[in-house]
């Protein structure tokens, strides 16, 4: 076997290329690295919150009054209720807000009202309101006078919506607010309306002689209902007492009422009455009720002509001081529904009714 053997010098060589170090990358300082990253990080951040505060700028929520109608009316004031929207068009629910609002008639305010929107706002949606207002004819009759011919009057609701952001928006946005406030201005027509109700030509009759006779077989019954029902109707100082009184009360003998029940409206606003449901009272006792729906229709006033029966029997003491005297108390009361032709789209309206005072015939 040959052994291959090198000089001192080769062996040198090849120990020295052996002992070398392999090569390195250039050193990187780690402070630089992470400053990179923050500074990647935050351009993406805030790029995107100028985005956001971008849309928050130029898409604004709003409400808005999509109908403004009277639910009902009273001798003293009217009922409305007012029906919006307020719109979110942010991709965040909003949790909470208030309407603060004015409502004028032809320029003057006549009611402030305030409404907490408790269950906030969907993201990307509306959320409907509804706000029940009474308006008493205190603050209308003066702009009634001024414009006395105008059915509708014009009526304005300004004011602010407020609403609060969500904490986690507020907090990731620079400078995002915690509330913002928007303008509010609505406009509607409202209809010109101060309705009264009166009684005229009221009257009390019985029955005639003939009936009595056809009705009663004893000749004396028939002299005493005569005498009494003479002493009740005709006028007297001195009342008959009650019909049980006189033992007419099993004789199934009637009275009948007569009477104009006229509704008006003392603005301008032209109504037709449908239907009035009534209650005649006279010294606290029930003398005439029912429903009508027999009405003359003559713009700002309507004339529901009624007649009506009563027993006899049900006449008591006090009701019969009452017609003897002709003179009583009275209260009216009952329900009419009406329909304004200015505003159809509103339907039929009722107004309640309780009146009272004295009655002369």
């Amino acid at each position: 076997m040959k052994i291959q053997s090198h000089s001192p010098d080769k062996k040198k060589q090849i120990q020295a290329s052996y002992s070398q170090k392999p090569a390195t990358l250039p050193r990187v300082s780690l402070k630089r690295m992470l400053t990179s990253v923050l500074l990647v990080t935050f351009v993406y951040a805030f790029s995107g919150g100028c985005a956001f505060i971008e849309k928050i700028t130029n898409q604004k929520p709003s409400f808005t009054l999509d109908r403004l109608r009277i639910t009902g009316i009273t001798l003293t004031h009217l009922n409305l209720q007012l029906e919006g929207l307020v719109e979110n068009p942010y991709p965040f629910a909003i949790p909470a807000g208030d309407l603060d609002l004015g409502l004028a008639v032809e320029g003057r305010e006549l009611q402030r009202m305030q409404l907490d929107l408790s269950d906030g706002v969907p993201a990307d949606n509306s959320q409907p309101i509804k706000l029940d207002v009474q308006l008493p004819y205190s603050g209308l009759i003066a702009l009634y006078r001024l414009l006395p011919t105008q059915e509708t009057l014009q009526c304005d609701l300004t004011g602010q919506l407020n609403l609060h952001l969500p904490e986690e928006q507020v907090g990731r946005i620079p400078g995002l607010p915690e509330k913002i406030a928007f303008d509010v201005n609505q406009s509607r027509r409202l209809p010109a309306l101060n309705p009264g109700i009166s009684i005229r030509d009221f009257r009390i009759s019985g029955p005639d002689p003939e009936t009595l006779r056809n009705a009663i077989a004893d000749g004396s019954m028939v002299e005493r209902a005569s005498t009494y029902l003479g002493r009740l109707l005709e006028g007297s100082a001195y009342s008959p007492g009650s019909a049980e009184s006189a033992g007419l009360d099993d004789l199934g003998l009637e009275l009948t009422g007569e009477l104009d029940l006229v509704l008006t409206n003392q603005a301008a606003a032209a109504l037709n009455f449908v239907e009035v449901d009534y209650e005649l009272l006279l010294q606290n006792e029930s003398f005439l009720k029912g429903i009508s729906k027999d009405i003359q229709n003559n713009g700002t006033e309507s004339v529901i002509t009624i007649e009506s029966t009563l027993p006899l029997a049900s006449v008591g003491a006090a009701l019969a001081r009452a017609i003897s005297n002709r003179t009583a108390a009275f209260d009216l009361k009952g329900r009419a529904g009406f329909d304004i032709p200015s505003l159809p789209e509103d339907g039929t309206i009722h107004f309640n009714f309780d009146e009272n005072g004295r009655l002369s015939w």
